[in-house]
């Protein structure tokens, strides 16, 4: 005697992501240098700081990154798997 047995199994998943942060307000380069109003060397988060080329004879290069605090990513992924099982099976009977 022999039996199929087929099964199917439909896997539904839903993943929501939110990465927080923290705010950020940096500044980096070469050549260059942060001033106050006095000329002073100061960060980025100073009022009314200034950006100045130390050597104007060499290249220079100034990066500036700011980012408030709270939600800075949201990653959503919904996929759905389904597995077919097919088994067979064989039974022998004998006296």
């Amino acid at each position: 005697m022999t039996q199929t047995v087929t099964t199917t199994q439909e896997v539904t998943e839903v993943v929501a992501t939110e990465r927080f942060g923290s705010a950020i307000n940096v500044w980096s380069g070469d050549n260059i240098k942060a001033l106050d109003a006095n000329g002073a060397a100061t960060s980025v988060n100073a009022t009314g700081v200034q950006f100045e080329i130390v050597d104007t004879a060499l290249p220079w290069e100034l990066e500036m990154t700011s980012r408030a605090a709270g939600l800075i990513e949201t990653i959503d992924i919904d996929r759905t798997v389904e597995t077919d099982s097919v088994t067979n099976t064989l039974s022998v009977f004998s006296q």
